[in-house]
């Protein structure tokens, strides 16, 4: 085996590495979305809970309201300013919570958002990893058929290297 061999095989086995390290990348790529998802997932969840939480508490101080009304009704002034202030403290409840409600309203909105962009971005990476960078190895597989051109990755990423071989040297 001569000198030349060696070192195209050399060459070789670095583009086999240099594939399988790009092919770790769109598998990290895909795992992260996976993990992305799920995240999402369990977000809407949270939210949807909390939502129907409040919505629970306002029902249930509207109801308290309309029951302190219809006592005030029945009961004696002495009685009736006690129920009042009881009034006025449920309607305060649920002014708080209605603040709260509008406050996770816009949470979610914030929410729906950033879900919007990251699947913008995950299609864009899904894009990237399934067209983008097998049409640029065939490109490059091409150039180096027609070229000729071996190129040596193991250096400085600001130096370039590179051999061209002959037909004697591919055979």
């Amino acid at each position: 085996m001569d000198s030349r061999d060696f070192g195209s095989l050399i060459s070789d086995i670095d583009e086999v590495v240099t594939v399988l390290h790009s092919n770790d990348a769109e598998h990290e790529c895909i795992k992260q979305g996976s993990e992305l998802a799920k995240v999402l997932t369990e977000q809407q969840g949270q939210q949807e809970s909390v939502k129907q939480d409040i919505k629970a508490m306002t029902l249930a101080c509207a109801e308290e309201e309309k029951s302190i009304e219809a006592e005030l009704q029945y009961l004696n002034e002495k009685e009736i300013t006690s129920v009042s202030e009881k009034l006025r403290e449920a309607k305060g409840r649920k002014e708080k919570l209605s603040q709260e409600l509008n406050e996770m309203q816009h949470e979610r909105h914030m929410e729906e958002n950033k879900k919007e962009e990251l699947e913008k971005k995950r299609e864009e990476l899904e894009n990237t990893t399934t067209k983008v960078l097998p049409s640029i190895r065939h490109d490059i597989n091409l150039y180096k058929y027609i070229s000729g051109i071996r190129w040596q990755y193991d250096g400085p990423c600001t130096e370039v290297k590179g051999c061209i071989l002959t037909l004697t040297v591919i055979l």
